[in-house]
Parts: C-alpha cells; sequence; structure tokens
C-alpha cells in the first residue's frame, strides 16, 4: 500500500462514516502504517473527559480515534509502537501518559515489560487502571506472550487482589443481608462468578460442591459467561453432570448426600477435571467487568 493511500486511511479514522472501513484497512496493513498512525497520534488529543477520572466509565472510549490509533498501533506489536507508547509515559499531558499506559497494555509483548511493571508498583490508580484494561484487551483478542505476562504476574495479581476485594465484600455483605434478589443483574453476575473463583482458589471442585456456594450452580454459571469466561463456565459445568440427574442438587444436603455414594468413574470425573488448569484470568476478568459496569452496580456504589 502506498503512503498516500495509507495517510488518507488513517486522516478517514476522524470521519465518522469512513472511520470503521478504514480501520479495516489501516488493520490489514500491518506495521507499514505504524509511523502515519504514531505521527497521528501526536497531533491528537482526547477530549478532557475521555479519561476524567470521576467518570463513571474508567476505560478508554474506543470509538475516540486517538484510540483507535492506539488499537491499530498495539495490534503492529512493532517495535516503533512499543517506542510510541513509551516515549507517552514522559509528556506533561496527563491524558497522553494515561493513553501510553494503555497503550503499552494493550501490545503486551516483552518490550512492555520494564515500563508495564513500573506503572504497576507505582500509587497511581489510574495509571494502573489503564494499563490493566490494555493488558485485558491484548488477552481478549489473543495478544501477549509467555515472557511478559510472567513478568508482570506477580504486580498484576496484587493488584487485582485489593481492585476486587472490596466489590466482592460490599455483595456479599448485601446478599447476606437481603438476599441475592437485592442484587442487580450485573452485581449478580460479578457476585456469581467471585464466590466460585474463591472457592475454587481454597479448595477446588470438591469444597464447591461440598458447600452452599453450589446452591448457585445456575447463576454461577452465567455469571461465568457474562464476564467472559466461558471455558471456566465448560469445565464447571461438565463437572455438574457428573450427578445423576446432570446437575448438581441444589440443596447442600442432598447433593453431599449424592456425593457419597458416587461410583469411582463418578469421582474420577470430577478430579480430572478438579486438576485441570484455569482457562481465564477470573480475577482480571472480574475488573474488568466491575469498571464496564460501573454505573450499574447500586450497591456496591452506595456502600
Amino acid at each position: 500500500m502506498d503512503s498516500p493511500d495509507i495517510q488518507q486511511l488513517v486522516d478517514g479514522l476522524s470521519v465518522p462514516e469512513r472511520s470503521h472501513s478504514c480501520y479495516e484497512e489501516l488493520k490489514a496493513a500491518g506495521s507499514c502504517a505504524v509511523p502515519f498512525l504514531a505521527a497521528a497520534a501526536k497531533e491528537c488529543r482526547a477530549p478532557g473527559n475521555n479519561l476524567d477520572s470521576s467518570a463513571t466509565r474508567e476505560l478508554p472510549d474506543l470509538a475516540w480515534p486517538l484510540f483507535r490509533i492506539a488499537e491499530l498501533l498495539a495490534i503492529s506489536g512493532s517495535q516503533a509502537a512499543i517506542v510510541h507508547f513509551a516515549d507517552c509515559l514522559i509528556e506533561r499531558d496527563q491524558s497522553l501518559r494515561e493513553y501510553g499506559a494503555w497503550g503499552l497494555g494493550s501490545i503486551a509483548l516483552e518490550g512492555c515489560l520494564k515500563p508495564v511493571k513500573e506503572i504497576l508498583a507505582s500509587d497511581n490508580r489510574r495509571m494502573k487502571t489503564l494499563v490493566v484494561g490494555g493488558i485485558g484487551r491484548a488477552l481478549a483478542a489473543g495478544r501477549g506472550d509467555s515472557d511478559f505476562l510472567a513478568g508482570i504476574s506477580g504486580s498484576l495479581n496484587e493488584f487485582l487482589y485489593f481492585e476486587i476485594g472490596d466489590t466482592y465484600q460490599a455483595l456479599i455483605e448485601v446478599e447476606n443481608r437481603r438476599g441475592i434478589a437485592a442484587l442487580s443483574p450485573h452485581e449478580r453476575n460479578y457476585w456469581a462468578a467471585s464466590i466460585y473463583y474463591f472457592e475454587i482458589m481454597n479448595g477446588g471442585l470438591w469444597q464447591y460442591f461440598g458447600n452452599s456456594t453450589a446452591d448457585y450452580h445456575s447463576t454461577i454459571l452465567s455469571g461465568l459467561i457474562a464476564i467472559g469466561a466461558p471455558g471456566t463456565a465448560q469445565i464447571l459445568e461438565e463437572a455438574g453432570r457428573a450427578f445423576g440427574s446432570g446437575e448438581p442438587p441444589e440443596d447442600r444436603e442432598a447433593r453431599n448426600s449424592e456425593i457419597d455414594r458416587f461410583s469411582g468413574e463418578q469421582v474420577m470425573r470430577i478430579e480430572n477435571l478438579n486438576q485441570g488448569p484455569i482457562r481465564e484470568n477470573i480475577e482480571l476478568l472480574l475488573f474488568l467487568y466491575g469498571l464496564s459496569h460501573k454505573s450499574e452496580f447500586p450497591n456496591y456504589q452506595s456502600t
């Protein structure tokens, strides 16, 4: 593709009726579009409310041209794109530093490791939120290499643990006092996925089925799918099929009574699934789901 053609496509990102088609063509153009995209990003400024920490949406709006450019740069995975985003981290304009953080997270390659770890180790929650949002975007698109993910795992897990903890505890308290019906649909998805996750992390599938958590088995399956964890939901659904009716009884006592009568084949079915890998990063998905639906968490907002 010739340079004038690429420049026209980049210019078209700011034209609503052309934005989508130009985006798709630039995505196909690959790394040859990177210099043009980087130059356009330097001239582009996100509106002040796009990254306003007081806004209900804490992740960037990808409809804005600046972040459409960032997505194309991230997809390229090029060294030039990494340098571009890293350079933004030292800009005086806070919105550009945040743009740089989101971009580096969205690339999620080893070359991004050092600045991303520095952001995660900082006290700036806004920057950490954006870099983690970018990482989530990369993983959802199948980007990111093993060295990068291994390198950030400790810092990322620490951030996520504290971030989801407040929401989790608030929703647990609401459910304990007023029941599951008091939760909004999005709160219910978050609550269901999180109680499953922490149960599994503490004691695996046997603890899950043995405790009262599995009373909400169908709600948990829906919650896992809603937050973007269909692989985890599939494992749990397959484990539930070990029961005679094809799913665990909703009553804890009846469920444990049936487990006591499991055959060796039923036990092995649970064991095999119990030892399998966790398919998705549930903590990351919970965090991103909470951000995306922040305004629809009335019980958390009022706590």
